[in-house]
This record gives structure tokens, C-alpha cells and sequence, in this order.
């Protein structure tokens, strides 16, 4: 019975890498749909920092908190999925978050795959704020205290 359970513990592991190898996340609709707005979706999110939810997602400071948090839990024994998401945010920022990530372009979902390094770095540029139609006001309130 335990090498029958293990057995199908693999098989569930393998199904989920194959499927989310199958998305093509480079570009929304995410595709094949479904499954994918749901893998792409919990990709895209797992990848952000505090400033980058508050800034491009309009989720408060306490929601960006907590999916900050359970991003960087290393205890985890899985990613993050949407569902999981959802229950951290209100359900209007979750029905927010989810039309922002359908209406990212191909140049933003581009930047947001980069290092989170390297996109904290960029954030201080023009072509940053250009690119998601930032101001220095809402970009100095989301990297606040």
C-alpha cells in the first residue's frame, strides 16, 4: 500500500511538471487554457516582491505582506498555488490582481521573469515607469517604511 501511495505521489509530481511545461507564459491569454492562467498566474506571483505587489498589482501593503511571506517560507514542501493566493488578499484585490495579469503586455511579463535583483534595480529608471505607467509618488509609497 505504501509503494502503491509513493507510486502515485511521483506520478501527481510528474503530471505537474509536464502540464506547466506545456503553458506558454511568455504572453497573455496564457496558453492552453485551461490550465495555464492558473500556472502562469501562481508563477508570476510566487516571482514578486512586497514593492512590485503593491506597485503593479494594487494589493495593500498587509496583503503584499503576506504573500511576500509565504513566498519566501523555505519550509514549504510546495509552491504556492492560486487558490493559496486568493486566500491571503480580499476578494476585490484578488479579482484586481487577476485582471492586471491578464492585461500584462509582452515587454511587462518580459521584465517581470528578469532576477528579482535585477528588476529591483531597474525600478529606479524611467523605462521602468514608462513601462507600467509608474509615477515617482506611487513607486516612493509602495518601497515605503
Amino acid at each position: 500500500m505504501k509503494k502503491l501511495f509513493t507510486a502515485c505521489l511521483v506520478l501527481l509530481a510528474f503530471a505537474s511538471v509536464a502540464s506547466a511545461q506545456e503553458c506558454k507564459c511568455e504572453k497573455t491569454p496564457f496558453a492552453p487554457t485551461p490550465p495555464c492562467f492558473e500556472v502562469c498566474a501562481s508563477t508570476l506571483l510566487r516571482a514578486l516582491d512586497l514593492v512590485e505587489l503593491q506597485l503593479l498589482f494594487d494589493l495593500s501593503r498587509e496583503s503584499a505582506q503576506r504573500i511576500d511571506e509565504m513566498n519566501r517560507d523555505k519550509s514549504r514542501e510546495w509552491e504556492p498555488t492560486l487558490r493559496e493566493y486568493r486566500e491571503m488578499v480580499t476578494p476585490d484585490e484578488f479579482s484586481k490582481c487577476l485582471e492586471k495579469i491578464n492585461k500584462l503586455t509582452e515587454d511587462q511579463l518580459k521584465f517581470l521573469a528578469k532576477p528579482a535583483a535585477e528588476r529591483q534595480q531597474l525600478r529606479k529608471t524611467k523605462a521602468f515607469k514608462e513601462l507600467f505607467a509608474v509615477t515617482d509618488a506611487a513607486l516612493t509609497r509602495a518601497s515605503g517604511p
